[in-house]
């Protein structure tokens, strides 16, 4: 059953799956998936400060980091849908 459960730490959140987040609150959701990309971005400013004397490193950088974000947003668009399937599921379901 789906059901709004306090939502577990944050150290868990980083290893749950998709299925586990969408299973979330909308508030703990909403904090899981900022918490994501303040992670993404505190990373890609690390990496490409890091590589910012070498112009292909810091280019390689770059792409690495745009192909991370993708992925995380392309990520963060399955949970929202598989959420509002769940929430679909379970009104539907009498009580």
């Amino acid at each position: 059953a789906v059901h709004a459960a306090a939502a577990p730490s944050p150290d868990r959140l980083r290893t749950a799956d998709d299925g586990e987040i969408a299973g979330l609150a909308r508030e703990a959701r909403n904090a899981w998936i900022e918490d994501a990309q303040r992670r993404r971005r505190i990373a890609s400013r690390r990496e490409c400060i890091g590589a910012a004397a070498d112009p292909s490193g810091y280019s390689a950088a770059q792409l690495r980091n745009f192909l991370e974000g993708s992925r995380l947003n392309a990520r963060v668009g399955r949970i929202g849908k598989l959420a509002e399937r769940m929430r679909e599921e379970q009104a539907g379901r009498p009580l």
